[in-house]
């Protein structure tokens, strides 16, 4: 039921308890915060959130195709990690220290 996010400890921790446990710790001089599961907490509301997030995007999807739904709409266009075995994020590229290929290059082509 929680999630826990490390931070490097640079003071103090004030200990807090959230729900009879304690909602953060030390370890090895790494904080520890947990917070809970919020999507397991209101299943049926956050499940309606998800798709109406997602709905228009699934949408454009289905009515325009892959690729041209990813050409034209630079949100799903940012969301593709590969395509054809080419890493087309900067950042995982950069992570991994393998090439990068600009994603509209690839899908244009």
């Amino acid at each position: 039921m929680f999630r826990s996010i490390k931070a490097v400890v640079r003071k103090p921790l004030i200990r807090r308890r959230i729900a009879g446990r304690l909602s953060s710790w030390i370890v090895d001089g790494v904080l520890h915060y947990c917070v809970a599961n919020m999507p397991g907490a209101v299943p049926r509301t956050s499940t309606f959130a998800l798709s109406s997030a997602t709905h228009p995007f699934t949408l454009e999807l289905a009515n325009k195709g892959f690729p041209r739904a990813l050409i034209e709409n630079e949100h799903l266009l940012r969301g593709l990690n590969v395509y054809e075995g080419k890493i087309t994020c900067r950042a995982v590229a950069e992570a991994l220290r393998l090439a990068y290929a600009r994603a509209i290059e690839l899908l244009a082509a």
